[in-house]
């Protein structure tokens, strides 16, 4: 009866010990960039595995509902980290002063492309004159595309660009 007792002091012990330690675990917030995607899924690994834990942080994860709350949200002090996008940053704190700064990469290369209907038969940037694209807004977007035709000696302004919104 003695061992008995002795097991389960113990056993409540080493419960009570974990359910402090989980406790003690430094809440830390993210704001995605947008919504879940394979971009993301290192987090979830990480927290599926018990990595955060391990270091003593509790990981919440915060979905955007605007493209610009995973800066916003940071700078305001409402999330610690936010992911966003180099030229976003860049922009932010170039333009408009933003106390934000970058710490790290998740990708080491753009992740915009050109797409099109394959009827459309559009290979080559040259296959953009008088054309329309459609973008997700912002000056890098457009930048990109004009830079493709300049570098082909064709006349930028052939490409009509439009804002669709995402």
């Amino acid at each position: 009866m003695k061992k008995t007792l002795t097991i389960l002091i113990m056993i409540i012990l080493l419960v009570s010990c974990k359910s402090k330690k989980e406790n003690n675990l430094k809440e830390v917030s993210i704001i995605l960039d947008w919504y879940p995607n394979a971009v993301h899924s290192f987090l979830y690994t990480a927290i599926e595995k018990g990595y955060f834990k391990d270091e003593g942080i509790k990981l919440n994860i915060i979905y955007p509902s605007s493209p610009s709350d995973s800066l916003t949200l940071p700078a305001a002090k409402k999330a610690d980290i936010g992911i966003s996008y180099l030229n976003s940053v860049i922009m932010a704190r170039a333009n408009e002063n933003v106390p934000i700064k970058s710490f790290g990469a998740i990708l080491q290369r753009s992740v915009n492309t050109v797409i099109s209907l394959k009827e459309k038969n559009i290979t080559s940037p040259k296959d953009f004159q008088n054309k329309i694209a459609g973008t997700s807004g912002g000056v890098l977007s457009e930048t990109y595309l004009k830079s493709m035709m300049k570098s082909q000696n064709l006349d930028p302004n052939s490409l009509k660009i439009t804002d669709v919104g995402f």
